[in-house]
């Protein structure tokens, strides 16, 4: 028998588009059901209403072990996700980013920094769309 040892983060910072954010909840509260122990920053519910907020996503992102990035049409156009990525890739790197993908890397082609260096497709969005085809076919 062959034994995996996962990593489990103990903290992590969500990128995401607001307009993406009730799909973005339903992933918090499956992650946090694979490992109870995660720590998850979510700006809705971890900020404080007088916070400096871009201080305060500096500060999340220098100090949380990942960033999951929900990649989608509405991320792709956000200025506030383009600034979370960018910051976090030139002060962590290319290992602190992980890619969420909402939707296949061909309708909305992730950013050219990311996508050289990390995989954008997922089999759960080439099932949806093989999925979706059968159904408009049928």
């Amino acid at each position: 028998m062959q034994h995996v040892r996962a990593k489990l983060h103990r903290t992590a910072f969500l990128s995401y588009s607001s307009k993406d954010a009730d799909f973005v909840e339903h992933c918090i509260q499956g992650m946090q059901k694979v490992n109870p122990i995660l720590d998850v920053f979510y700006a809705p519910a971890s900020m404080r209403s007088g916070q400096r907020w871009k201080e305060a996503l500096r500060r999340e992102i220098l100090e949380r072990d990942i960033m999951y990035l929900f990649w989608s049409e509405a991320a792709s156009k956000s200025e506030w996700v383009d600034w979370e990525w960018r910051f976090g890739l030139a002060e962590r790197g290319i290992n602190f980013i992980d890619p969420c993908p909402l939707v296949s890397p061909e309708e909305v082609p992730p950013p050219k920094e990311l996508a050289d260096e990390l995989h954008f497709n997922d089999w759960i969005l080439a099932y949806k769309r093989a999925r979706t085809a059968r159904k408009d076919a049928g």
